[in-house]
């Protein structure tokens, strides 16, 4: 057993938890456009995350020095993947993640991440999926 599943206190499926806290927010926001809303869908599936027990972390990819502010969430799953949900990365046209436009949530690791990141932060700048979810940004002023 790994430490995220010690977290899991309810004992329900995680990836039930999620499919729940997404239909919940798309509900919520309905009649509102996911084009550059990013940050709402972002912190509205935070709070339904939470309310379902989910550890997650809402990130902003100019927090780590991109050029494009784009917001999503992560949700560990052990040591090496997370799920990572965005709600509105159908906004970006690429036919890449498909299981991300269907659902709203894919598995991502280490090789995976940049892809997305390069997409969504609008550059290649290099970074590690372990520190986008592990440090704590210092925010811009």
């Amino acid at each position: 057993m790994n430490a995220y599943d010690l977290l899991n206190l309810d004992k329900l499926d995680k990836k039930e938890k999620i499919e729940k806290a997404i239909q919940e927010t798309r509900m919520e926001l309905r009649n509102f456009p996911v084009e550059q809303a990013c940050i709402i869908y972002s912190n509205a599936l935070r709070k339904n995350l939470a309310r379902n027990h989910v550890l997650n972390r809402s990130i902003d990819t100019k927090d780590y020095e991109y050029p494009y502010s784009h917001h999503f969430n992560l949700v560990p799953i052990d040591e090496e993947h997370l799920y990572l949900i965005d709600l509105t990365f159908s906004q970006f046209q690429r036919p890449v993640f498909p299981e991300l436009l269907e659902k709203g949530y894919t598995v991502v690791d280490e090789n995976t991440f940049p892809t997305y990141m390069r997409i969504v932060g609008n550059s290649d700048k290099p970074v590690s999926l372990k520190e986008v979810f592990e440090t704590e940004t210092v925010r811009r002023r």
